[in-house]
């Protein structure tokens, strides 16, 4: 009970500061534990991490939100995210994956992609799904 009510609280926080991501409402992140480094101002979820929200599903060892530079960093071997959405249809995995309060998305590492039947691989992919714009540079 305590784990989900630590998960709850922790993801009200999140969803707060990284609320111009519209694909981040609604985010629910369950882990294995979780550390909040005050001093840093980071929340630290540690194993078997899974973020839902309205139109993403995400899968990652650790995850780390980083209240300062406002980023929400995932790190796996690898990382997945998908999209639940009927409207915007992608998946990728990657060594990491960033979010940016900008609504952009990195895949970084390994990083590959299927967005609308294209399949994109790369060291580095950014992608915003608010407007289905894809790079390899910022």
């Amino acid at each position: 009970m305590n784990k989900i009510l630590i998960s709850f609280l922790v993801s009200v926080a999140c969803i707060s500061n990284l609320s111009a991501n519209t694909f981040l409402d609604n985010l629910i992140i369950n882990s294995d534990s979780v550390e909040i480094k005050k001093n840093n101002s980071q929340i630290v979820f540690l194993n078997d991490v899974r973020i839902e929200t309205e139109l993403l599903s995400i899968k990652a060892d650790i995850a780390l939100y980083d209240n300062i530079k406002k980023i929400m960093s995932l790190k796996g071997s690898p990382s997945l995210i998908r999209s639940t959405s009927d409207v915007q249809n992608f998946k990728g995995n990657a060594d990491e994956i960033v979010f940016y309060s900008n609504s952009k998305i990195h895949l970084l590492g390994n990083a590959s992609m299927d967005y609308d039947n294209i399949k994109i691989s790369s060291s580095s992919i950014i992608f915003n799904p608010q407007n289905g714009m894809v790079s390899s540079d910022e």
